[in-house]
């Protein structure tokens, strides 16, 4: 009533929790200008095998620089793909393909500040407006290891990418799944990675050979560890539905974490938490700004 309220609680009225009432990563305005510019993956693609990398885009359309690189990783890593080919689908129908990179791209891909490609090179390169789930299949004569990239071209300025999926066989060393994001602007993104293997077992997957103790960990340019996760916690399941992500099986030992980052170059690492190996997936979703 009539007492003082400094310091005290109104008696029947609302229960008060001292602190901020906002995410101290977005600021009091609830906005980040950060987005997502670059995605990519790097993993062995086995003979006969067709690696799929889906990408989604909303709010409008982006204009997408996708590049499958094999022979452009001589001279980086050994255990190249030497023919890489790329189709670029929409749903189930393909909307564009290449197999050996066109010259007229060399401009775009030295504005986007991607490394360049051998002149002639078996390397694949197209680029098209994305304005929904778009799906990147590589296939090719040969093995070996594969980077699928996509750069954010431009486009809408409401439209941003929003997130990487790729499965694969995640094995040891250069043989582990790796996708890579940059995080473009001034002020923090938060991100959700998921690193799945266990939940890929059960319906309506259903795969066999998965790994069966997926361990999740995230670098920055630096080579530093900014985190990581063994086994997701429970504390994550609104956030699956929020984003419609697919729910983990109960205790199951998939990883997933949640985190804030600041604007850089960032890998995402897919292992077995004990040396093992098998199918995986990698996800990594730009949360609501």
């Amino acid at each position: 009533g009539a007492m003082p309220d400094v310091g005290a609680y109104e008696a029947g009225g609302e229960l008060w929790v001292a602190g901020i009432d906002w995410d101290p990563a977005m600021g009091p305005i609830g906005y980040t200008d950060s987005r997502l510019v670059n995605l990519s993956v790097r993993t062995p693609m086995a003979e006969g095998q067709n690696l799929i990398v889906g990408f989604v885009v909303s709010g409008g359309s982006r204009q997408m620089l996708v590049r499958a690189v094999g022979p452009g990783l001589n001279g980086i890593i050994e255990g190249w793909h030497p023919d890489p080919e790329l189709q670029l689908f929409r749903g189930g129908a393909e909307v564009a393909a290449n197999d050996d990179w066109p010259a007229s791209l060399k401009d775009a891909m030295d504005a986007l500040g991607a490394f360049a490609l051998p002149d002639g090179s078996a390397d694949a390169a197209l680029q098209y407006d994305v304005d929904a789930a778009f799906s990147a299949h590589v296939h090719g004569p040969g093995t070996g290891l594969i980077l699928l990239e996509g750069y954010d071209a431009g486009g809408d300025e409401k439209a941003e990418l929003l997130n990487v999926s790729a499965r694969n066989f995640s094995g040891a060393d250069d043989a582990k799944l790796i996708a890579g994001f940059v995080i473009e602007g001034t002020m923090p993104r938060t991100v959700l990675i998921r690193g799945v293997g266990p939940t890929l077992a059960a319906d309506p997957f259903n795969i066999s050979g998965v790994l069966e103790d997926p361990k999740l960990e995230v670098f920055d340019e630096d080579g530093k560890l900014v985190a990581e996760n063994d086994t997701w916690p429970v504390t994550l399941t609104p956030l699956f539905d929020e984003i419609g992500a697919f729910q983990f099986i109960p205790g199951s030992s998939d990883a997933a974490l949640r985190v804030t980052l600041q604007p850089g170059v960032y890998t995402a690492q897919v292992s077995g938490a004990a040396g093992q190996t098998g199918e995986a997936l990698v996800e990594v979703y730009a949360l609501p700004r």
